[in-house]
């Protein structure tokens, strides 16, 4: 199914969220909710052009969450175009350390004895073919992004909209509602949550990290007044999830903006958050628990798992057929070898799936702070599916 979608609506004005450099946005109109962030644009200052109640025709493509993420827009007048990171530095540093790399590993290889001189070229060496390939790897980023089919398609029609050609814009569907239900329908939920209802006031952003080298961990986070009371709402942010370029994602960042409507499920000692649904745009969030993986990343390990079996499978396999084009071909043997190698290899990843799930299993059971997670876990679904969100729950480290 085709994710790019094109749009005309009635530009309705954007809504700022709590963020680092207030660049991220959002624009609801009925059912459709759409982010962008401005620091991905050519010319962010641009965005102070588009004018409220006028027609805003827009380029995005839509998240697995239901979602829409903004590539591109215009009011007719003004074209707000995706920034196009230029290849320069990239292929600087991928050629630096490629050369830097040979110029220090030749010595080493061919002229040096002594051991300090050995280690220190070679330690050299190894630290610029680590610069090399960061530099290879930013290429290859760039590569997929011109080359995905969706961005291609999104430049084609952002071609089409510079030439004031809006013929393949759709309007916006009607609404088919979105409600609040009380959250009182759900009298199982812990004694540890308390539940709070009302409209986001005294929003402050905050960062920071934690731990340092292989424990490091970036967070970003959120106070903010819903009443009378003080709650605080945070996530992780480390790793490729966010660090990608808006094309790969598959879900959109947390949003919260002052005025939104929003049900909160925080803890009773602390005031955090650890379930919150956003009337505003229909977005729900799960804080996981840390001693027990959500959904979202027990599906994450299954793929990471299977994904390494595929290539292992793939590398032994290569092995196999270099052997047999040396001492010729058996096609039975090779059916057979490949059999055996594959059962191997899920019967290893599978043991350790067994081991993880049984685990899993043990925490549940004897850990009463991860049994009121499953239940509040349960709640939130149950609790999106009759306020007839369009977004999925995402859940959130």
């Amino acid at each position: 199914m085709k994710n790019t979608r094109y749009f005309t609506l009635n530009f309705p004005g954007f809504t700022t969220s709590a963020s680092a450099n207030q660049s991220y946005i959002r624009l609801v109109d009925g059912d459709h909710v759409f982010y962008t962030d401005m620091s991905y644009f050519q010319k962010p200052e641009l965005f102070k052009c588009i004018k409220l109640n006028q027609p805003l025709h827009i380029g995005a493509r839509r998240l697995p969450d239901g979602s829409f993420w903004i590539h591109w827009l215009s009011d007719g007048k003004v074209l707000l175009e995706p920034a196009r990171p230029t290849l320069k530095g990239k292929l600087l540093m991928f050629f630096i350390g490629i050369l830097a790399s040979i110029a220090a590993a030749y010595p080493t290889y061919f002229y040096f004895t002594t051991a300090w001189a050995v280690i220190t070229f070679s330690i050299i060496a190894a630290l610029a073919l680590g610069v090399a390939l960061m530099g290879l790897c930013s290429l290859v980023l760039r590569f997929a992004q011109t080359a995905h089919p969706e961005m291609r398609e999104l430049l084609v029609k952002m071609e089409q909209a510079r030439r004031k050609d809006f013929s393949f814009c759709q309007p916006v569907p009607l609404p088919s509602g979105r409600n609040t239900p009380p959250f009182s329908e759900d009298p199982a939920l812990p004694e540890r949550f308390v539940v709070e209802d009302g409209e986001i006031k005294n929003l402050y952003f905050k960062k920071w990290s934690t731990g340092s080298g292989k424990t490091h961990r970036d967070y970003h986070g959120i106070q903010f007044q819903c009443n009378v009371m003080l709650l605080s709402f945070s996530w992780q942010i480390s790793g490729t999830r966010w660090g990608l370029h808006p094309l790969f994602y598959r879900r959109h960042p947390p949003f919260l903006a002052k005025g939104d409507r929003i049900t909160a499920v925080y803890r009773r000692d602390n005031g955090n958050v650890q379930a919150i649904y956003n009337s505003s745009d229909g977005s729900a969030y799960l804080k996981t628990h840390p001693l027990y993986p959500g959904e979202q990343q027990m599906s994450l390990i299954y793929k990471l798992f299977y994904s390494f079996v595929l290539l292992a499978f793939l590398f032994i396999l290569g092995l196999e057929l270099n052997d047999m084009l040396a001492t010729g071909w058996d096609g039975w043997k090779l059916v057979a070898d490949s059999i055996n190698m594959l059962a191997l290899l899920l019967v290893c990843v599978g043991s350790i799936i067994i081991v993880l799930e049984l685990c899993c299993l043990a925490i549940r059971q004897l850990s009463r702070r991860v049994g009121d997670w499953l239940i509040l876990q349960r709640i939130a679904k149950r609790y999106i599916t009759r306020a007839g969100a369009n977004i999925t729950l995402q859940e959130l480290m």
